[in-house]
């Protein structure tokens, strides 16, 4: 409960810092990219009980490590897929279910982690007619839906994962509407029925009511020079 886990995109790294006083932040452990880890551009991390899940951007894959001996973490397994994983950005956790964004792919991938030594491919979404995926960038999940920001297009897809082996496009949001601020759309926090999300080329952060997911809105938006 005292350590924070910080994935390096320039380190390629895993850095575990010990957080018991906060005002005093000590480094207790770094595992750096070798070849039994899968750490290259750690671009996102995200920790559930045990194990903390990486998505790696130039290795193309999802990286699983056993942290719990946080002075002494361990490659449990990975994912590697140059097609399906490609420019991994964001992962996030739900039951035994591991969700990543592939940017350079255009989609979502839902991978099985019930055994972390081997996790599996189960679903995926990709960029089509119906689901807007084109540079999926950042990803948030909130009881059955999954939000993702799209930076190449500029919005939000909502994603019903009710059923991870048949997820469904359900909702989007995109920069086309002039009073929205999504242009290059990329972090994605949800807090109740708003999606927060930062526009790298719009220089805000686009404030959106997804209290029906199937019909997001413009809620408000805040402008800030340079912000990245």
């Amino acid at each position: 409960w005292h350590f924070v886990y910080v994935a390096s995109y320039i380190s390629d790294s895993l850095e575990v810092i010990d957080a018991t006083n906060p005002t005093n932040l000590k480094h207790e452990w770094r595992l750096i990219n070798v070849t039994e880890a899968k750490l290259n551009w750690a671009k996102w991390i995200d920790v559930v009980w045990d194990y903390a899940y990486i998505a790696a951007y130039s290795d193309d894959a999802l990286q699983i490590i056993d942290i719990s001996n946080p002075a002494v973490p361990v490659e449990t397994g990975y994912i590697q897929d140059n097609t399906r994983l490609n420019g991994a950005t964001s992962v996030k956790v739900i039951g035994d279910y591991a969700y990543v964004t592939s940017y350079l792919h255009d989609s979502l991938q839902i991978i099985d982690i019930s055994n972390p030594v081997a996790p599996v491919f189960v679903w995926q979404l990709i960029d089509d007619a119906v689901t807007e995926l084109d540079g999926a960038w950042w990803i948030d999940i909130i009881w059955n839906y999954a939000y993702i920001t799209w930076y190449n297009d500029d919005g939000l897809e909502i994603v019903d994962i009710s059923d991870p082996t048949n997820p469904t496009h359900v909702g989007e949001i995109q920069n086309s509407d002039p009073s929205v601020r999504l242009n290059g759309a990329r972090e994605i926090k949800i807090k109740w029925n708003y999606a927060y999300v930062t526009a790298h080329v719009d220089d805000s952060i686009e404030v959106i009511d997804i209290s029906n997911p199937a019909l997001p809105t413009h809620a408000w938006f805040y402008d800030t020079d340079n912000f990245g």
